[in-house]
């Protein structure tokens, strides 16, 4: 087995725990070099935290994710994930036209349970930085921009349908407050369906 420097990390790490061989010896064991990074595309369903933004833009909207996982070995993957989300709705009291967007990238580790081959479940974790972009219509265009820091919690089940193709039916669940006026958590739980690949 080729050690990269990913590995090499986490050999330092379980070597606190273990002896450095038992720690060597383990990611050698653990390692499935067939399947080593996926790729998705995952459509989802967004309800927001925030009982502001639902009385805005609605309880319920929809976004894109595209996500990319490294596998470190059988039971832990690093994760790359770029999100979009686009949302239209009316200012309360004036009921003006207002539209909000809100693109995020995130990154963290997921562990991960097989339950079989064709069938596997995780468990991740990671930080967020969100731009937060609102645009209110009235007599003079009024616009507004913002960099938020967050925080994202998710839950995977995988399906393996092909040997490269996998099903990710998903949920995250984000805490990514903005200050406008006031104090905002435009984050809340998206729940999709996923179609990946494997190589």
């Amino acid at each position: 087995m080729y050690i990269t420097k990913e590995n090499l990390i986490y050999i330092c790490i379980l070597s606190i725990l273990f002896h450095p061989t038992d720690a060597k010896q383990y990611l050698e064991e653990s390692y499935d070099e067939n399947y080593c990074h996926n790729f998705k595309i995952r459509p989802y369903l967004f309800v927001p935290q925030s009982k502001l933004y639902r009385n805005i833009y609605g309880k319920v909207g929809g976004g894109i994710q595209l996500e990319q996982e490294n596998s470190i070995n059988n039971w832990l993957r690093v994760w790359v994930n770029v999100d979009g989300l686009f949302k239209r709705g009316h200012s309360i009291g004036l009921c003006r036209k207002t539209k909000i967007g809100a693109f995020t990238l995130s990154t963290g580790i997921k562990f991960l349970y097989e339950h079989c081959k064709r069938l596997q479940f995780a468990l991740g974790v990671g930080p967020t930085i969100a731009g937060i972009f609102v645009r209110d219509q009235s007599l003079t265009c009024c616009k507004n921009s913002k960099c938020s820091g967050g925080i994202v919690a998710k839950t995977d089940l995988y399906g393996v349908v092909h040997d490269r193709l996998i099903l990710d039916l998903f949920f995250d669940y984000t805490y990514q407050p903005v200050h406008f006026q006031r104090k905002v958590n435009v984050g809340g739980a998206k729940l999709g369906l996923g179609l990946g690949c494997t190589f």
